[in-house]
């Protein structure tokens, strides 16, 4: 199946957002980033991954 150009430019979208959100909180680890990524139901993916990111608990981690 091939994927739109809407689809790759969603696909890179939800990537950014999941990377981003892989380094400021500690509960994003516990997703399989790649599987998420990879995922066909880009939409879902992408409120997923914008819920996380607008979590009150999405907080930078301590170093």
């Amino acid at each position: 199946m091939k994927s739109s150009s809407l689809s790759e430019k969603n696909h890179q979208m939800v990537v950014m957002i999941i990377n981003r959100c892989y380094f400021y909180s500690t509960h994003v680890s516990l997703i399989p980033i790649n599987e998420i990524a990879t995922s066909s139901n880009q939409r879902t993916v992408g409120l997923l991954a914008i819920r996380l990111c607008h979590n009150p608990f999405c907080t930078p981690r301590k170093t």
